[in-house]
């Protein structure tokens, strides 16, 4: 008996040195975990938001609600193709400005008509451009950058700093605002401010 408690380890300051340890390496741990977590969430919202993209060109222009079903089905089968997780993805009720709305646990999307800027010439007969948008759902949580996929633009993230969108409610992003506003300064091919004022990087 008196031989353990001369051991570091049976004494009351090496349990708490012990101790000490595990939370140092608990601590240690907890950041690496929630950014591997936040990476992969936010990488899968990417892929999701790329992937519904895909599902719209094959279809007969111009696309309404009730062509929906069928993008989602193409959606499906391009999703099983690349092995993408859609299993916790659900249909939303779309805003007045959306063709369809999805949301997963941490993220909303949308796609929807991009109307033209107010300043652009519309030719009669161009075919309407298409967009599709991933966000966080909670301004709070795993996921904090959102995605945009244009379907006449280059796609474009944003760390979500100024504008912070979050939900379906007023904070969401609305369709067009995302595109690179015009400016008289030299354009940056890497990154653009938007309508919005948000940031957007291309990737």
């Amino acid at each position: 008996m008196q031989n353990w408690r001369r051991r570091g380890i049976g004494t009351p300051a090496g349990w708490y040195t012990l101790l000490g340890v595990v939370l140092l390496g608990v601590t240690q741990w907890i950041p690496y975990g929630t950014a591997q977590r936040t990476a992969r969430l936010e990488q899968r919202a990417d892929e999701i938001a790329a992937l519904l993209l895909e599902a719209l060109r094959p279809n007969l222009r111009p696309l309404g609600r009730d062509d929906m079903p069928h993008v989602l089905a193409t959606f499906a089968a391009l999703a099983l193709r690349d092995g993408v997780h859609i299993g916790d993805l659900e249909t939303a009720e779309p805003p007045p400005d959306a063709l369809l709305a999805l949301r997963n646990k941490h993220y909303a999307f949308h796609v929807a008509v991009s109307p033209p800027a107010p300043n652009a010439t519309v030719a009669r007969g161009t075919e309407s451009a298409y967009e599709v948008l991933a966000w966080p759902l909670e301004a709070i949580g795993p996921g904090h950058c959102a995605f945009f996929h244009p379907d006449d633009a280059q796609r474009a993230y944003t760390r979500n700093l100024n504008a912070s969108f979050r939900g379906f409610g007023k904070h969401r992003p609305l369709p067009g605002r995302s595109h690179r506003r015009e400016t008289t300064a030299l354009e940056v091919t890497s990154f653009y401010r938007s309508y919005d004022d948000e940031r957007w990087l291309v990737y």
